[in-house]
């Protein structure tokens, strides 16, 4: 689970991004601060990602092993 307001600031970005996009004044400074957000967003999303511990990362691992079973890599469909 990520921060809360990261992940906030992401929604508020996109949102806000989708909405300025339509408006003439797409290239003022508001389009710049818009990009601010979504990139603080998912810049502090991806240090968390990057602070988790590597046995966290293991659990997560046992948790869904669903596609390590679902098939080999390079694994081809058979066609009959």
């Amino acid at each position: 689970m990520t921060y809360r307001w990261a992940a906030a600031l992401f929604l508020v970005g996109t949102v806000a991004y989708n909405v300025t996009v339509f408006t003439p004044a797409a290239e003022s400074m508001s389009a710049v601060g818009v990009h601010a957000l979504v990139a603080v967003g998912l810049g502090a999303t991806g240090v968390w990602l990057l602070s988790i511990p590597d046995a966290d990362w293991e659990k997560v691992r046992v948790a869904a092993p669903v596609a390590e079973e679902a098939a080999p890599v390079g694994a081809q469909p058979r066609v009959q």
